[in-house]
């Protein structure tokens, strides 16, 4: 398909290649409760960025890294482990929190390092056929870590509609993201159940239509989400759903993050692709902490030679923001056009 073939050649310009690190388990535990996290230093063992500095302990997973008080880095743009049948992941300092949201039979996503020597982290990607992907999730759920993204779509010819997912974990066994919730509630029925899982302590973290697009018999029926609890937390929490078509998401997004909301989840309804149809962004803040936030979304663009993807992405996250979210939206052809927008919050 043409969106594959574009999305190919936005790798090629970004300059990043995966890379997957390996090294021995640390003793780092997670950041303490109660928001995005902090760091928290550990035992002295070296690291890929930390120099051999203190093991620091990775935040809040939930949080997708914002306002955690790491320097993140840009080290890998791949597809790797998303479509149908497919699985693949890496043990080491480095961690990812976005699928692009396409609709489309495959997804690329970011990985990501950090100046601090962070901890041993685990990511798995896994693609399968939508129609399994409960008991997926089920299969890889580990008290360690969290689903971080979702999204589904056409792969064509058999086996159809697929879904892709990353999900991320720690090493350590001092942190457990528990209660695990999974379920499939319709678009306009999410604020409340996000607000009610919420408010026992319990944060979306992932969504994807769980149905057939719009154009295939299915579109704004269901939306499948995940959400986890933090076993030994009392903190409660606010939620707030925006649902809007790509032109408008920004604006809904400033207003979020101005009230203090981390963006936690962002996924699809169903009723388009390649920027068609809505989005839907579930944001999480601790109750009554209504400290503004920002969000920043750089649009880059496909331009042949020109290296810019990377170089915008570089920017993003020099300005202290960490990506919460990407949507693939071009027309099929690498001619200038914007193509993917990078959301980032701090």
């Amino acid at each position: 398909m043409e969106v594959r073939s574009l999305r190919r050649r936005l790798g090629a310009l970004a300059g990043l290649t995966l890379a997957a690190s390996t090294g021995a388990l640390s003793c780092g535990g997670g950041a303490g409760e109660g928001g995005p996290g902090r760091l928290d230093a550990g035992v002295d063992v070296g690291g890929v960025d930390g120099g051999g500095g203190p093991v620091v302990a990775a935040p809040d997973l939930r949080f997708k890294w914002v306002g955690a008080g790491f320097t993140i880095k840009g080290a890998g743009f791949t597809n790797v482990g998303t479509g149908p049948g497919s699985e693949t992941g890496f043990h080491g300092p480095s961690f990812w929190s976005a699928l692009d949201l396409s609709g489309e039979g495959t997804s690329d996503y970011f990985t990501f390092s950090t100046v601090e020597n962070l901890e041993m982290m685990t990511g798995t990607v896994r693609g399968g056929v939508l129609a399994e992907m409960a008991g997926d999730l089920d299969e890889l759920h580990d008290f360690r870590g969290i689903v971080t993204s979702l999204d589904s779509g056409d792969f064509g010819a058999p086996p159809g509609y697929i879904y892709s997912t990353l999900l991320l974990r720690t090493d350590s066994n001092t942190v457990t993201y528990e209660p695990y919730t999974r379920a499939a509630v319709a678009p306009d029925g999410l604020a409340d159940w996000a607000a009610d899982q919420a408010s026992r302590g319990v944060v979306v973290t992932a969504l994807c239509p769980a149905t057939n697009d719009a154009d295939a018999g299915g579109g704004a029926g269901l939306v499948f989400v995940t959400a986890y609890g933090r076993r030994g937390s009392t903190t409660a929490y606010e939620t707030q759903v925006a649902i809007a078509p790509y032109d408008t998401l920004g604006a809904q997004l400033d207003a979020m993050a101005a009230g203090g909301y981390i963006v936690t989840a962002l996924g699809r309804d169903g009723t388009g692709r390649d920027g068609a149809g809505n989005f839907i962004a579930v944001g999480t803040r601790v109750a009554g902490q209504t400290a503004p936030r920002t969000i920043k979304i750089v649009d880059a663009q496909c331009v042949p030679g020109a290296g810019l993807f990377g170089t915008q992405l570089d920017t993003l996250l020099a300005d202290g923001y960490a990506l919460v979210g990407e949507i693939f939206h071009g027309n099929g052809n690498c001619d200038g056009s914007p193509a993917w927008a990078m959301i980032g919050e701090r």
